[in-house]
């Protein structure tokens, strides 16, 4: 990997939740993708949207019989309104407002990319040879 100063990267904010949605259920996909790949790059922060879906729905699903289930998704209602809450000091109220939902649809979106993304797909893409790097040693400076 190298750092290159002269890189430009452009960051376009997404319009809709529905576009938010799609690009971080593909990240999740992805992100899949690339742990099978990579195996010594996953890490927990990957693996906590995917636990946070099976979890929470699991204890809604349970919290129909057995109420104090209820606790697991109340707890991470309250963890995205309190963050986005603290992370958004100094914004107006509608960003206020609007940046817990945000956050909670790329959690879910990616989470659910995750778990759904196809065997096929990983297979198809563990077959792929590393690409080769854009410099060798000697034009990196060393």
């Amino acid at each position: 990997m190298w750092f290159t100063p002269e890189l430009t990267v452009t960051y376009r904010p997404r319009g809709t939740l529905k576009s938010l949605a799609r690009q971080y259920f593909n990240y999740g996909r992805w992100r899949r993708v690339v742990a099978a790949r990579h195996e010594g790059t996953i890490n927990l922060r990957y693996l906590a949207p995917p636990v946070m879906v099976c979890a929470t729905t699991a204890a809604t699903l349970l919290g129909t019989r057995r109420r104090p289930a209820l606790l697991v998704p109340a707890a991470y209602a309250a963890g995205i309104v309190l963050g986005g809450l603290a992370s958004s000091r100094g914004q107006s109220p509608a960003v206020r407002a609007r940046l817990p939902l945000g956050r909670g649809v790329m959690h879910w979106s990616w989470g659910i990319g995750f778990l759904t993304s196809p065997t096929a797909l990983r297979a198809h893409r563990a077959d792929l040879p590393d690409p080769e790097p854009l410099l060798d040693s000697t034009d990196a400076g060393g």
